[in-house]
């Protein structure tokens, strides 16, 4: 063993003690376990905080209910249809597309009571299409 030396097992480390050696490992242990406890601990917080950050579950909005529009009265070249409580009344020309039940019709064949698709053209008070389907009294014929 030469001075400033220190020699362990054959090995020869320059400036440093055997107690130096060891004490180092174990600093770095102690080091290591550290930040393996602070990494455990922040992922365990990452991991349940969102169980806790919720508090009361909201209430889930029901589904919007859709009301169809109907056709509501029938008078000369005019038909009224309501939906949800708001009714509106359009003119039938000459140039109107008439469908019920999908096959072509006229002004005749509409009645109160049938679902109906209305589509306004330029003058928004006119119904260029009119798609009406279902009959009165629930698609029974008299």
């Amino acid at each position: 063993m030469t001075a400033g030396r220190t020699e362990w097992n054959g090995l020869s480390l320059p400036g440093t003690s055997f107690f130096t050696l060891f004490y180092g490992a174990a600093k770095r242990e102690t080091v290591k376990s550290k930040l393996l406890v602070i990494i455990s601990i922040v992922l365990a917080v990452s991991v349940a905080a969102p169980a806790f950050a919720g508090g009361k579950k909201k209430k889930a909005s029901p589904a919007p209910k859709y009301h169809a529009t109907v056709i509501s009265n029938v008078t000369g070249n005019t038909i009224t249809v309501t939906q949800d409580k708001v009714t509106r009344a359009f003119t039938i020309t000459r140039f109107s597309e008439i469908i019920v039940n999908g096959q072509k019709a006229t002004m005749v064949d509409l009645k109160p009571g049938m679902t109906v698709n209305v589509t306004i053209g330029v003058d928004p008070s006119q119904a260029s299409r009119v798609v009406a389907t279902g009959l009165p009294g629930g698609g029974k014929k008299k």
